[in-house]
């Protein structure tokens, strides 16, 4: 009897406005349905209880794919972090062969200045030449008309 008293206690308060609202004391509930409404809680508690080990699985999955989606967002800064150091190296070897090719460019307008220098010289030499094959044949030339 004392059972059935605690029960119906903690039935009403468990579930207020589920049930009368006299006190229990004043109110005693048949075994039955004291048994039934103990059966209903106990059912409602098991679906409270599914309902929590579902949450706690889609919590569990949420901190995995929050934990997977910064590791790829870690691996993808990683990436970029690099593709952007091979984009400077790049670029450094780009400065460095246009560097190459301006200085290969500049020789090669020296030497051609170097060369048009050497054949406008040597024109100019081949011209002194006739000068000078010119100016001894008329020198031999007085010298053998004035003999």
């Amino acid at each position: 009897q004392g059972q059935l008293m605690d029960l119906q206690e903690a039935l009403l308060a468990a579930c207020p406005g589920g049930s009368p609202s006299a006190s229990p004391k004043s109110v005693e509930l048949p075994e039955s349905q004291l048994h039934s409404e103990l059966f209903g809680m106990k059912q409602s508690l098991s679906k409270q209880d599914a309902v929590i080990a579902d949450l706690q699985t889609q919590i569990t999955a949420l901190r995995a794919q929050s934990s997977y989606l910064n590791q790829l967002s870690e691996l993808r800064e990683q990436r970029r972090l690099e593709t952007q150091d091979e984009v400077l190296r790049l670029k450094g070897e780009l400065v460095s062969i246009e560097r190459r090719n301006f200085v290969g460019s500049e020789l090669e307008r020296a030497a051609e200045e170097a060369t048009q220098e050497a054949e406008r010289l040597e024109q100019e030499l081949q011209k002194r030449d006739q000068s000078l094959k010119q100016l001894v044949e008329i020198k031999m030339g007085m010298e053998l008309h004035g003999a």
